[in-house]
């Protein structure tokens, strides 16, 4: 017999038994997958109550957890850029709350409460930042709170040129393996950039390097981990090898 409502009810024993029909599988995955489409198309609070719903009948299901947070650390930035602080930072609490093993989230949270004048809880965001990323050189230095060295306005080598003047020419690397993906972002397919500022030393290593514009799910800390294993043929300046400060962007692709 094929049931065309949503409960099936039995007679036992003169009693109505109601027995709850269960959502199928196929069902929760299709929902997890329109909500993961929304993610990143951009529709954000859409994608928020997808996610939500998902949750909802799956409570355990990680990857939703994942994007989920993802999706609210991504309103937490939009909160800010149109001037709501208190909204960005309980967007950004709750997504720590499904994943608090996300250090630039931590940093974006410390940020915002440094901000607003909480200094105690922002300092205790930003060590848990550090401790989770400890490969980047601003995190060690305090979350970059006017510590870190500014980046050339236009993102480059500064090359100076004109009569009487010299120019710097740029490292160009030698050994660049490629960073893994992480499990966590591989599983939710998260693409996308990491942007990075290095200073390459006068030899061609890799001195210090720090997220400046952070991906998330694991990608950031791959990225620092084998970037500082690159070598580079130094860059000149006037023929002669000189320390750099550049910026670097690592692209993570699926296929």
């Amino acid at each position: 017999m094929k049931w065309n409502v949503p409960t099936a009810l039995f007679l036992v024993a003169g009693i109505i038994v109601t027995c709850p029909r269960t959502l199928p599988a196929k069902g929760i995955e299709e929902q997890y997958k329109h909500a993961s489409e929304l993610l990143w198309a951009g529709e954000l609070k859409q994608a928020q109550s997808g996610f939500e719903a998902v949750l909802q009948r799956k409570p355990n299901y990680r990857s939703a957890k994942v994007l989920l947070g993802l999706t609210l650390a991504r309103l937490s930035a939009q909160s800010e850029e149109n001037g709501d602080r208190p909204g960005a930072i309980s967007q950004l609490r709750a997504a720590l709350r499904l994943d608090p093993e996300e250090a630039y989230w931590h940093t974006a949270l410390a940020k915002l409460l440094h901000a607003e004048g909480n200094t105690e809880e922002a300092a205790e965001e930003c060590a848990q930042a550090g401790r989770l990323s400890p490969e980047d050189s601003d995190l060690a230095r305090g979350c970059g709170f006017g510590a870190s060295p500014e980046i050339a306005k236009d993102n480059t080598i500064p090359k100076v040129s004109g009569p009487g003047r010299t120019e710097v020419t740029p490292p160009a690397p030698e050994h660049r393996p490629e960073p893994p993906y992480s499990e966590k972002a591989r599983a939710a397919r998260l693409q996308g950039t990491v942007v990075m500022l290095l200073t390459v030393g006068s030899h061609g290593e890799v001195e210090q390097v720090a997220v400046k514009r952070p991906l998330g799910l694991g990608l950031d800390e791959s990225a620092l981990r084998t970037v500082r294993t690159w070598k580079f043929r130094p860059a000149t300046l006037n023929n002669a090898p000189t320390p750099v400060r550049i910026i670097l962007e690592v692209s993570f692709r699926l296929f």
